[in-house]
């Protein structure tokens, strides 16, 4: 006998499934409305791309039309998200984890990005986030750093290279089983910058060695000095961007708009006001 158990996960408006076939057999179920077909098709094939590579994720098996929805297939996998464990793990173990980060990121980015350019994208996002910030009619005090920062240093952009990239790869979306990690939620999968991964780093409880394990291992060692400066200019506009969306949103436990504000002001402190050569939570 089959068995259909919806779940409720995510921010998607997709509705989402865990289905058990009679053999045991069991997948990941998404059904989306069929007016967004070209979008989630196009989602499903980058998924595929870093199937292909390698990337540990519920493998997108099949995309079909049924009805008027459209029905996406994947593989089931278990576990329980690296954020609920985190927390109990000792240094060595969180170091581990962000290295098994790392190399996840390494195999994403291997497949070539296409249609889009670096310093295009950012000025696009940088255009949008100073319209964002001006209508919203919120004081944000750092405001005004990040977007000098930003637009005086948008040149170094120029010639980045593009990749597939996750864009949403925080430890909520890694799935921790049997010590190993899987990539969930790819929602915002898209070619962009590779460096722009990195925004993932939750500035309100950041882990050291978790994140300095992860760049380690990404980089195969000390992330080179050009890194710095370009990994602050994708988290500090991150950081600044979301505020405007935060204050339309609402959350059980904790307040969106308090908690982006709170990014934002992490994110100046670590980077010394977007001044210091490496964060303060970076270990050598």
């Amino acid at each position: 006998m089959q068995t259909i158990t919806p779940l409720e996960v995510g921010f998607s408006e997709d509705k989402k499934y865990h289905v058990k076939n009679a053999n045991g057999t069991e997948y990941l179920l998404r059904v989306s409305d069929l007016k967004d077909e070209s979008i989630i098709r196009n989602k499903f094939e980058k998924m595929q791309l870093a199937y292909a590579k390698g990337v540990p994720m519920c493998a997108p098996l099949k995309i079909e039309q049924v009805g008027n929805e459209l029905h996406q297939y994947h593989s089931w996998c278990e576990g329980d998200t690296l954020l609920k464990s985190i927390y109990s793990m000792t240094d060595e173990m969180q170091c581990a984890m962000g290295s098994q980060v790392g190399k996840i990121l390494q195999k994403l980015h291997s497949v070539p990005g296409q249609g889009v350019e670096a310093y295009s994208h950012f000025k696009e996002m940088l255009a949008d986030t100073e319209e964002s910030i001006a209508s919203c009619n919120i004081n944000i005090e750092e405001s005004s750093v990040v977007l000098r920062f930003c637009n005086d240093n948008l040149h170094i952009l120029h010639d980045r290279p593009v990749s597939l990239c996750h864009r949403d790869c925080h430890q909520s979306n890694l799935l921790l089983h049997d010590n190993k990690l899987t990539l969930l939620d790819w929602e915002l999968v898209l070619y962009a910058d590779p460096w722009s991964e990195f925004t993932l780093f939750n500035q309100n409880e950041i882990h050291p060695h978790y994140a300095t394990g992860l760049l380690h291992s990404y980089f195969d060692g000390v992330p080179p000095p050009e890194f710095w400066p370009v990994f602050y200019m994708y988290q500090s506009l991150h950081a600044l961007a979301i505020i405007p969306w935060a204050a339309t949103q609402t959350a059980d436990g904790y307040d969106p708009l308090a908690f982006s504000m709170q990014t934002l002001k992490n994110v100046m402190t670590f980077s010394g006001g977007l001044k210091s050569s490496a964060p303060t939570w970076y270990i050598l």
